[in-house]
């Protein structure tokens, strides 16, 4: 059975380092209850988890994922360069 809380300390990471950190894309889909492909779009920015996804997230995470770590990442890439 896989472990609820991956991490156990309170430092903030990314949602990007959380993935990394739990082992990989695989790992983390298979911790989070989602499909590899859906975990891979919100890795790559290429989609946002939805709330009740992101809620999950963060309960899994043991909150070092937080909204920021979620969204943040996301909104820099819309940000036009300087």
């Amino acid at each position: 059975m896989l472990s609820q809380n991956v991490t156990t300390d309170n430092e903030d990471v990314t949602f990007r380092e959380w993935v990394d950190n739990s082992g990989g894309i695989e790992q983390a889909a298979a911790l989070l209850g989602e499909k590899p492909r859906t975990v891979r779009s919100w890795y790559e920015c290429r989609r946002r988890p939805r709330s009740e996804s992101a809620e999950k997230i963060i309960r899994i995470s043991g909150h070092q994922v937080d909204y920021a770590g979620l969204y943040g990442p996301v909104e820099a890439l819309k940000e036009p360069a300087r």
